[in-house]
């Protein structure tokens, strides 16, 4: 992209971002400050690391979403069913979580058929239910943004999902808060880093993205830094009252890094906040739901 090709937004975002993004937000409507917690079980390490992160979560009494892919499910269903012993949501993550280094590295989600989309969806719903006893109520696109395709929510109502969560908050006419997408499918979007306002906050983008010309690695591996901006948005929520959510990889909670800290954070921001489940959620959002439906 050229400098003369960049909007004015970019430019801003590019220049101060933090000040874009608390602009953003700072616009948003919501009724209390919300917080949601959430994890994606990608790939093997993350799976190896379950048990102890769950752990930890239970000593705070936190409980997290976790979106987990059927393939590993099948292959590894008593790791997984930690997370239903210990209350954690489940939230489908696709069959095979295309453009997956370890499963399916030569397909993308948003360039398949409808019925391929569906597929992915229906395979790993039975696979969560017949090993896990569980029934999934949402959804979440594999890569978010990269793959993100309004074409899920025909596919997700016609399987009684009632909400996804697959978006960019940067993404959305909403400044980051939930809203009815189409088919009356609930979208919970996911916070954006301060730095990088168009690129999710998750352990992967700070922590451990590896170097790949012109981009750089790890944006905020430097010690502190990573805690220092998810404070940051915990100021925002109090302060804008508005909703938030992150998506962290299981694998990166370890105590070698910012992220048990980050968990003593949130612990104490949930005494001041709506903490809850995307499930626990959606019940405030269910009497919008039925005048679109």
């Amino acid at each position: 992209m050229s400098m003369f090709s960049i909007s004015l937004k970019e430019l801003w975002a590019m220049t101060h971002p933090a000040t874009y993004l608390e602009n953003f937000y700072a616009k948003a409507s919501s009724d209390k400050p919300t917080f949601v917690l959430s994890f994606d079980i990608d790939l093997v390490r993350d799976i190896k690391n379950i048990k102890n992160l769950s752990n930890e979560l239970r000593k705070r009494e936190l409980k997290a979403c976790f979106a987990v892919i059927g393939k590993y499910v099948e292959q590894y269903p008593e790791e997984h069913k930690v997370l239903i012993d210990d209350g954690h949501e489940i939230i489908n993550h696709t069959w095979s979580h295309p453009n997956s280094i370890e499963l399916s590295p030569n397909k993308y989600f948003d360039r398949m058929t409808q019925d391929e989309k569906k597929d992915e969806i229906l395979k790993a719903h039975d696979v969560i239910s017949t090993k896990l006893n569980y029934e999934p109520k949402g959804f979440r696109v594999p890569h978010f943004g990269n793959l993100f395709t309004d074409a899920i929510y025909p596919i997700l109502k016609d399987l009684n999902y009632q909400y996804s969560s697959s978006t960019l908050s940067t993404n959305t006419t909403s400044y980051g808060q939930p809203y009815l997408a189409e088919m009356g499918i609930l979208e919970f979007p996911v916070a954006t880093c301060p730095k990088h306002p168009f690129s999710s906050f998750d352990s992967w983008h700070s922590l451990k993205r590896p170097p790949a010309f012109p981009k750089p690695g790890a944006l905020h591996k430097k010690n502190g830094e990573f805690r220092t901006l998810f404070q940051l948005l915990s100021k925002w929520i109090l302060k804008y009252n508005i909703y938030m959510s992150l998506y962290f990889d299981p694998a990166d909670f370890t105590p070698e890094n910012d992220t048990y800290q980050i968990l003593d954070d949130i612990c104490e921001l949930k005494d001041q906040i709506n903490y809850c489940t995307y499930s626990e959620l959606l019940k405030s959002y269910l009497p919008i739901k039925a005048t679109h439906e």
